[in-house]
């Protein structure tokens, strides 16, 4: 190969690695803004939910902004049960009613077997720990401190995060019920037949 040759292959060279470092530094940059774009707008929700205010679409709080939209129950269940559920909602926003509604006739089916107790994330001290569990802003729960728990669903074992409210689409109702009778199991207790029907049925689309 001729000297003049080998100088254009060189050339050539430095040409594509410049192009691929320069691809890689866009790719890099595109996704540092991508980050900083949703620490924003987490610190924005998380701001909007400490100030009583609705944090999602048209119409997720009905009445005035940063008036009670509903209030939160009692505690439900004995002290000390086997399985112990924390309720995340904001009460500012109507749209989390549907977990309240729904745990109350939930508790109901385990009785002194489950404790339910409820946090409005309104609440600045709340929202810190809703924040540390991966909550942000919306409702959530978790069953004996976990919000995530590993269960059988469609076929096999599946993680299932409690975030949202119910129909949210993150999980179905179905699998709360899986998760509170496996976390009883693993207490060493069996939950009742109505329980174990509960879970078995097949769990709809998620959005239900």
């Amino acid at each position: 190969m001729k000297k003049w040759q080998l100088g254009l292959v060189v050339v050539g060279l430095l040409v594509v690695v410049y192009g691929m470092n320069l691809v890689s530094g866009i790719q890099r940059d595109r996704a540092q803004a991508e980050a900083k774009k949703a620490e924003k707008a987490r610190r924005d929700a998380m701001a909007q939910a400490q100030a009583g205010q609705p944090t999602s679409g048209p119409g997720a709080h009905q009445g005035d902004l940063g008036k009670q939209a509903f209030d939160l129950p009692a505690s439900l269940g004995p002290k000390g049960a086997p399985v112990h559920l924390e309720v995340f909602v904001n009460g500012t926003n109507a749209c989390h009613l549907v977990n309240v509604t729904f745990i109350e006739r939930f508790q109901r089916v385990y009785g002194k077997l489950l404790r339910v107790d409820w946090f409005d994330m309104k609440d600045p001290k709340v929202a810190e720990r809703a924040d540390r569990l991966k909550i942000g802003c919306e409702a959530g729960i978790t069953i004996n401190g976990q919000i995530e728990m590993k269960i059988d669903r469609l076929g096999g074992p599946r993680i299932i995060g409690f975030r949202g409210p119910t129909g949210s689409g993150d999980w179905a109702k179905e699998d709360l019920y899986a998760a509170v009778n496996l976390a009883l199991r693993q207490k060493g207790l069996q939950p009742s037949e109505t329980a174990r029907k509960l879970s078995n049925q097949p769990a709809r689309a998620r959005g239900m």
